[in-house]
């Protein structure tokens, strides 16, 4: 299976600077060795010229301390060790079963970071990383090991769990019997809600390694892949997905910004050991998804008057910190990783979920249903090292337009999703915006006093004229409309709810042209720091143009120009 689908697929390579191969590659030898070695392309014959010689590179975790602290690496003093051969018995698992598999697949040379890459030199390390693209856009093969937990663990030995389901036919009482499902947890999962089948989505999506913070990279990058399920093998080529006993399915694209935002929220919350490496480890994925003419890249972000529109989410435990724990995290890092207005300075999940930004299905910038009701002065970004996509060692943010000193009235809605809280702003016993904190512990007495609201931009979030208040729930209600046009029943709902989550085959009625004073305005929240006229940000509102909201809330206020770090 994995050999066709690798026939059957197309795998460009792309050419790093001056048509060279990375430094190091594993030589995995023949079926039958005990020894395999490393070696350097620069002086290896193989590689005077970039020929098409293939390697395989290995996805995996280097997992808890305990373990990592054991992982077969290559440092200063093993280099030349390394150079000249090593046993099989000197190496971890899973990558004893990774040179097994690149043995088996006749491909000559493996790719593994603690070897390939010497690990206690720090300025090779950044120059190596910031590689990322070549390293797995230009591999024949990506392994990845969703069913190996750490580098101690390997993946070629089976986990064979079994569950035994009895039945008993309704119709037919002496028709009975039991049939058995492996992995439950692996196979069934969330089978209804993706394109690829149960037990790949679950290995992509819910497994420690989908949880590293590098792997989601190392995962849009590569072209073609071979993933290590608990109890099944998968290929993903330009072709579609496959898994064993399984017929091809296709995999969905998307626009490249868009999915710019989903990836970034999926990667925020994933895992690092160094949380200076944010950026850094997912610069290769954004180099691969922007494109090459994008004029600016500002800490993880785009077009500001959008993106900048970011949600903490997931605010576990863990996780969550006080106001003034916040305050002072952003302010006095004790490792830089970015300003505060960029999502990449939070240790939680973040996303851009709210899609009431787009129409999703026919997304295109140009059509974009936000409008930019800022003015973004200036933005620098000091980068720590020459890879535009990499660590930053500082940052700031000049914006003008509208800035708002927050209501004092402020009240608790409730939870909203995963460890979200969602507070109201009343001004003038008129409901004007609802605010998300960046911080998920507060106090009975919690004071919100200091606090702004900015003004980011506007859109038209489809929302009929009809949508109002029913019963003081904070719902709203509107007519909608079939596919054929016929209006029939009421909907209540936030008035953000997507469509589709009205019903099926159900759309909110859409208004040709919108008054500018019946738009919805949205923006993020500041605080002020220590250092005089400079500010944090330390969450979002958007503001509903019903009652008091909306962006006639922030016409006729006075502009004014403000600087976040």
């Amino acid at each position: 299976m994995i050999v066709n689908s690798l026939k059957n697929s197309r795998h460009e390579r792309t050419y790093s600077v001056g048509g060279v191969y990375l430094a190091r590659l594993i030589e995995v030898g023949e079926e039958g060795d005990l020894s395999y070695r490393l070696v350097e392309t620069h002086s290896h014959p193989k590689f005077v010229q970039p020929s098409l010689v293939s390697y395989a590179a290995l996805s995996y975790c280097w997992g808890p301390q305990e373990n990592a602290a054991l992982q077969f690496k290559t440092e200063r003093h093993s280099l030349e060790y390394r150079l000249s051969g090593f046993q099989v018995d000197q190496v971890t698992p899973i990558l004893r079963d990774a040179i097994q598999t690149t043995r088996a697949l006749k491909i000559p040379y493996l790719w593994v970071d603690a070897v390939c890459i010497v690990q206690d030199d720090e300025e090779y390390w950044d120059k190596e990383s910031s590689r990322m693209i070549f390293v797995y856009r230009n591999a024949a093969l990506a392994i990845f090991t969703p069913a190996s937990a750490s580098c101690q663990q390997g993946v070629l030995a089976r986990d064979w769990a079994m569950t035994r389901i009895k039945f008993r036919s309704r119709l037919d009482k002496t028709v009975s019997g039991s049939y058995i499902l492996r992995s439950v947890g692996e196979e069934l999962a969330f089978g209804r809600f993706h394109p690829y089948g149960d037990c790949l989505y679950f290995a992509l999506m819910f497994t420690r390694w989908a949880r590293r913070g590098w792997t989601l990279q190392e995962y849009e990058l590569s072209q073609r892949a071979l993933v290590f399920g608990r109890t099944k093998l998968h290929t993903l080529t330009d072709s579609g997905a496959r898994s064993e006993g399984s017929d091809q399915f296709s995999i969905p694209t998307r626009h490249w910004y868009l999915l710019w935002l989903i990836i970034v929220g999926r990667y925020s919350g994933c895992e690092l050991s160094n949380p200076s490496d944010k950026l850094p480890a997912i610069s290769g994925l954004a180099k691969h998804i922007l494109p090459s003419s994008l004029p600016n890249y500002y800490a993880g972000h785009i077009f500001l008057h959008i993106d900048l529109y970011w949600v903490s989410f997931g605010l576990w435990p863990g996780y969550s910190k006080t106001k003034e724990a916040l305050l002072h995290t952003l302010q006095f890092q004790d490792s830089y990783v970015t300003p505060s207005w960029s999502w990449a300075s939070r240790s939680h999940t973040i996303n851009f979920g709210e899609w009431f930004f787009f129409d999703i299905g026919k997304f295109d910038m140009s059509w974009c249903n936000v409008k930019e009701e800022c003015e973004i002065v200036k933005v620098s970004v000091s980068l720590a090292g020459s890879d535009l996509f990499g660590k930053v060692r500082g940052g700031s943010l000049l914006i003008r337009g509208a800035v708002v000193p927050l209501p004092p009235k402020v009240e608790l809605l409730g939870d909203v999703g995963w460890h979200e809280k969602q507070w109201q702003a009343n001004d003038d016993d008129k409901d004007v915006a609802y605010l998300s904190f960046d911080w998920g512990q507060f106090r009975d007495d919690e004071s919100f006093e200091m606090m702004s609201l900015v003004l980011l931009g506007c859109c038209n979030m489809g929302v009929n004229k009809s949508w109002k208040p029913f019963d003081g729930t904070g719902l709203y209600k509107a007519e909608i409309s079939d596919t054929s046009g016929s209006r029939h029943n009421e909907a209540y709902a936030h008035p953000l709810t997507k469509a589709a989550e009205l019903g099926k085959n159900a759309e909110v009625i859409r208004l040709p042209s919108v008054p500018k004073d019946e738009r919805h305005a949205y923006g993020i929240i500041i605080h002020p720091t220590s250092i005089p006229e400079k500010y944090l940000r330390v969450g979002v509102f958007y503001s509903v143009a019903v009652e008091g909201g909306g962006l006639k809330y922030f016409h006729k206020r006075p502009t004014q120009t403000v600087e976040i770090i």
